[in-house]
């Protein structure tokens, strides 16, 4: 998160050191809350078509075989393909067997092939459906969606009660976005409850549910995966799903048992273990991840995802996100660009979401202007896009214009009043303009109304800005409680270990000081104000040799940082005297 240092003048209680103290942590505006999407894994959870019988007989069959047929090994394809090569290649059995046998093999490009080839030789033979069926299974997971719905519509002009062919229909709507359609077919599927081939309603029960949630009905999302674990206890994926949106609803649904988070990610990685190529799954993962704080993790998930989709403008927009959240803005910067020149399918988010985020990375590289004119980008797209007034506001902030920053981080307010993050960096400004006590009433109702506090590093800032706040007023005690707070929420903070030691100088608490400034560089070993507070601890603890080779340390860093150089020399005239 990026950080804005300002100095600070202590009183005789801190020795009238000036020392550096974060008073801005995590200028770059977050998400309050990060919306849960489900989505549909690439790969069926059953096995549709008809299949072939193990023993070939003398000559082609007249009838395709029955579902009660045991599915050849490829072995025993290459077999007939071998067998039938002196057929004539018109022969619509042949085409047939080939079209059913690849699909269930996950043949997918080739049985494509076959099931148009029988196609074209025998159109109107009774037993078409199945290979229309097959066709767009193949169709489906190429990831043809578009020509997949057209096939799935011709199975259906045949069989007007096929569950499954709806199902499928509705995934790939899913997949396109068109979630009314999606959520319309899965729907109809489930109400005519007719042919589900190898399949069950808890198939559609689970596309039902990932639908409502893309569309925003987080309700009747759970209720939908619900159904399909009470029809299917072993479905991972939606169990895994069910867990995120009761995560998702949090204090919407008290009475719900959130999911122990290894439990969920073990869902999620049971399934990946059989259809490693999910791209969906990977997603719905890398979201969960994100939604956890564990960033690095759910980053991996997305770049793995976008190995078998790479055009993906869903997947490009949340690393995009994620990228933000650690920090890499110039990835994140170049991850947004790709997203708005993908394929274009945003699912539950929206263009003006990566602008915003794409003005969030521009104020991490101090491209403030290009930062102001994205945010914009995003309020013409949606004028109620809190996150991009939000990051107006904190463009205007380092730009220094306040007033404006103020109305800007205000109309994020107006809109949803409980944006945690717009009333943080509201308090923030505050802070600029050395109304700490306006400030620290801020921080304290933000504490007091969020008492899940999911987002852990948003809560940690929130202390660590609190305690600056309270140290400004001379409220050292409170100050160090602040620093503890925001370190029990988020141990790997460089300023919440910088704050308390800081304010444990200020409290004549030198061993402590010693231990959080050691804390602070084991996170950034480089850093001068930090080695310069460590110096003057040290010195104050009478290691001298010790303060002054850290204090050497500091000036090599930077030669004309003036505290480092009046500790330094006041310590070796001290060194000197002790001769």
């Amino acid at each position: 998160m990026n950080s804005v240092f300002r100095w600070i003048t202590f009183t005789t209680a801190c020795l009238s050191l000036s020392i550096n103290l974060p008073k801005n942590v995590g200028a770059v505006p977050l998400n309050e809350t990060t919306q849960l999407t489900t989505q549909l894994p690439t790969q069926l959870p059953t096995q549709l078509p008809t299949q072939l019988p193990t023993q070939l007989p003398n000559q082609l069959p007249t009838q395709l075989p029955t579902q009660d047929s045991k599915v050849p090994s490829l072995d025993e394809i290459e077999k007939i393909r071998n067998l039938l090569q002196n057929f004539d290649s018109e022969d619509y059995d042949y085409w047939a067997q080939l079209c059913l046998t690849l699909e269930k093999n996950k043949k997918y490009p080739e049985a494509l092939a076959a099931c148009e080839k029988a196609i074209a030789n025998k159109p109107r033979r009774e037993e078409i459906p199945d290979i229309w069926m097959a066709r767009s299974n193949s169709l489906f997971h190429l990831r043809r969606y578009s020509e997949a719905i057209v096939s799935y519509d011709r199975v259906l002009k045949i069989d007007r009660k096929s569950s499954i062919a709806l199902t499928y229909r509705c995934a790939s709507n899913f997949h396109l976005g068109k979630y009314d359609n999606s959520i319309a077919d899965c729907q109809k599927s489930i109400l005519i409850n007719g042919d589900w081939r190898r399949g069950n309603p808890a198939i559609a029960w689970y596309y039902l549910g990932v639908s409502l949630s893309r569309a925003g009905d987080k309700q009747g999302a759970l209720s939908a995966f619900s159904r399909a674990i009470s029809i299917e206890p072993e479905n991972n994926l939606a169990l895994a799903e069910r867990c995120r949106t009761v995560l998702e609803l949090g204090s919407a649904e008290p009475d719900l048992e959130i999911c122990p988070q290894q439990q969920t990610i073990g869902l999620y990685n049971r399934w990946l273990s059989v259809n490693s190529d999910d791209d969906i799954a990977l997603t719905d993962k890398g979201i969960y991840l994100q939604e956890i704080s564990q960033f690095q993790k759910a980053l991996a998930a997305y770049d793995k995802a976008l190995e078998y989709n790479h055009k993906s403008s869903y997947i490009l927009g949340r690393r995009c996100e994620v990228l933000n959240r650690l920090q890499n803005y110039q990835q994140a910067l170049a991850s947004c660009d790709k997203a708005l020149e993908g394929d274009r399918i945003w699912g539950d988010t929206s263009p003006a979401h990566v602008w915003s985020q794409k003005s969030r990375a521009q104020i991490g590289l101090n491209q403030y202007q290009q930062a102001l004119v994205s945010a914009d980008r995003a309020i013409a797209l949606d004028p109620q896009n809190i996150e991009a007034w939000n990051n107006k506001g904190v463009s205007l902030w380092y730009l220094q214009q306040y007033q404006a920053a103020l109305a800007s981080i205000q109309k994020a307010i107006d809109i949803n009043p409980q944006y945690t993050r717009g009333l943080f960096n509201y308090g923030r400004i505050f802070s600029s303009l050395n109304k700490y006590g306006e400030a620290i009433a801020i921080y304290d109702t933000i504490l007091k109304d969020n008492v899940r506090q999911t987002d852990k590093v948003l809560y940690a800032d929130i202390w660590i800005n609190k305690s600056a706040a309270l140290l400004n007023l001379g409220r050292c005690q409170e100050a160090l409680k602040s620093t503890q707070k925001a370190i029990a929420l988020n141990p790997n903070s460089f300023e919440a270990w910088y704050n308390q030691g800081v304010v444990s100088f200020c409290l004549g608490n030198y061993d402590l000081a010693l231990n959080s400034y050691q804390k602070a560089k084991t996170l950034n070993p480089k850093n001068v104000y930090v080695l310069t507070g460590m110096g003057i601890v040290l010195e104050k603890l009478g290691r001298y040799q010790d303060a002054l080779q850290v204090l050497e340390q500091a000036l090599d860093l930077n030669p004309d940082y003036s505290l480092a150089k009046k500790s330094r020399d006041r310590l070796l005239i001290q060194i000197n005297q002790n001769i």
